[in-house]
């Protein structure tokens, strides 16, 4: 989850009353569609964070654009309430702690793989395999960032934690070896 701890009380309650009405993969769906707005639409962003455009002005224009219904309602209810605490900034962040939750529940491990170059499908089903071994039972999900910087080998993220088996990253764990550290 997010070192940011507003993010994740926000995500994890949000979570947590989304359960309680069985709409957590609806209210998902809604959080990443407007997370997506937010960084494909700037005008839009702009709009929904001006401080000098009324609360009630973005909400009507937010249910516009989403359909009735339980998740609705409850997406529209949590908007409301980021919007009077000024904290509809956080909302890309509360999405990605909200799909990681989201994402655990249904048993899915969410990896991020850091390379300097995109994978083949047979890396990607190789590493996916190897995951599942150390993590039975659980459904891995990969996600690749290209990072040009990598010198080679990969970085991985999971389960918050950090995995480095970059050229770098051997090159750092020796020094710190050597100065016995």
């Amino acid at each position: 989850m997010t070192a940011n701890p507003v993010v994740s009380k926000y995500a994890m309650a949000l979570f947590n009353v989304a359960m309680d009405k069985k709409v957590t993969g609806d209210l998902f769906r809604y959080l990443k569609a407007l997370k997506n707005l937010f960084s494909e639409n700037p005008a839009f962003a702009g709009f929904l964070l001006n401080p000098e455009i009324p609360a009630k002005k973005k909400m009507s224009v937010i249910q516009k654009i989403t359909d009735q219904g339980d998740a609705s309602a409850l997406f529209h209810d949590f908007l409301d309430l980021l919007f009077s605490r000024g904290r509809m900034a956080l909302i890309p962040d509360i999405t990605d702690a909200y799909e990681e939750l989201y994402r655990e529940s249904k048993g899915e491990i969410d990896v991020t793989v850091f390379t300097p170059f995109s994978l083949t499908e047979d890396q990607k089903m190789t590493l996916q395999a190897f995951i599942q071994k150390a993590r039975p039972g659980k459904s891995v999900v990969i996600r690749e960032k290209e990072d040009k910087k990598l010198i080679g080998g990969i970085k991985l993220e999971l389960e918050g934690r950090t995995y480095d088996g970059t050229a770098a990253g051997w090159l750092k764990q020796s020094e710190h070896v050597l100065k016995g550290e």
